[in-house]
């Protein structure tokens, strides 16, 4: 399989169209790209970026874009999302995620933090599978207008608030959020195929049993979501917690 940079030279010689909603669009589908980078060359002058059908395996590296409303990520690999990808596009509206891999509730927990989101698609991912799938995403995604070409009606809206604020929506939620941090932990970054992927991979992939007993005990111990989403970002960072720590709080080291 052969896998395509996304380089500087790959995104000038891209297509540049103004679609038909009147939106200045980047057309990088069909091009074999197995991971964002580089998208600063851009300089913020698109309204929708389309990576449809190509090999990302990870929602990660955009930086700041201002402009960016549209971003098609349909027929990919993407099975995470990076915990900053929210704050990176301050006002996303529509995302489409059609046909990827995502598979645990708490992988979608980084949209939350995309606070102008209204139109989102997960259709042909397990993740829609889950129990409470829907629910989830209008609590945590509260201004979504339409969830995979459904509109949310006011009735789901409360009855998702009404689970969710419940002693055992809290615990699904808690559940959730674990689920993908193991997820996580054990995951191999696909994405990675220079000389940073074999350094990163052999602190990704070559965890030994020790370190991986370490993080499972830290995932059991936490007490709420908040130390839950600590751990996510440690785990990112391809550090592993100090899973012996007996005190409320997670310590952390590096490999």
């Amino acid at each position: 399989l052969i896998m395509v940079k996304l380089t500087s030279d790959l995104i000038a010689d891209s297509p540049q169209l103004l679609n038909v909603i009147r939106e200045r669009e980047l057309c990088l589908q069909n091009s074999r790209i197995h991971r964002i980078e580089n998208l600063g060359t851009t300089m913020d002058t698109f309204e929708t970026l389309n990576f449809s059908n190509n090999d990302i395996v990870k929602l990660e590296n955009f930086p700041l874009l201002f402009r960016l409303q549209t971003l098609y990520m349909a027929n990919n690999r993407i099975s995470s999302i990076d915990t900053h990808f929210g704050t990176a596009l301050p006002y996303l509206k529509t995302l489409v995620l059609t046909d990827n891999c995502i598979a645990e509730l708490g992988e979608l927990e980084p949209l939350s933090k995309l606070q102008r989101l209204e139109y989102l698609c997960l259709i042909g991912n397990p993740v829609t599978r889950v129990a409470h799938y829907r629910d989830f995403v209008i609590y945590k995604i509260p201004q979504v207008r339409v969830l995979d070409y459904r509109r949310v009606r006011l009735k789901e809206r409360e009855s998702a608030n009404a689970f969710f604020t419940s002693s055992d929506g809290e615990e699904f939620m808690k559940n959730s959020v674990k689920k993908a941090t193991i997820s996580m932990a054990l995951a191999v970054d696909e994405s990675m195929t220079d000389t940073t992927k074999e350094v990163e991979d052999s602190m990704e992939s070559n965890r030994t049993a020790e370190q991986i007993e370490m993080i499972k005990e830290a995932i059991e111990n936490a007490t709420s979501l908040e130390e839950l989403e600590e751990l996510k970002e440690t785990l990112a960072r391809n550090e592993v917690p100090n899973g012996k720590e007996k005190s409320d709080d997670v310590e952390e080291m590096e490999l």
